[in-house]
């Protein structure tokens, strides 16, 4: 069972290679997007870098609280 997951979203501009791969310019702004889900035990169950275009991807959070129950 999943137990959790790391996210990291940081800026980089494309080099060379990211360039040619995602066909835009050389020094394009792009997000290079870090995630690792682990389990409840803690063992790591996936880890992924990904990169985007920056101007055509848009992140939204929904956050909730959680209560701890009365004792």
């Amino acid at each position: 069972m999943i137990g959790g997951n790391y996210e990291s979203l940081t800026p980089v501009l494309a080099d060379r290679l990211l360039a040619r791969q995602m066909k835009v310019a050389e020094h394009t702004p792009l997000l290079r997007i870090t995630s690792l889900s682990y389990s409840e035990s803690g063992e790591f169950l996936n880890y992924s870098v990904m990169f985007r275009n920056a101007n055509e991807y848009q992140v939204e959070y929904h956050l909730r609280r959680l209560h701890p129950e009365k004792s």
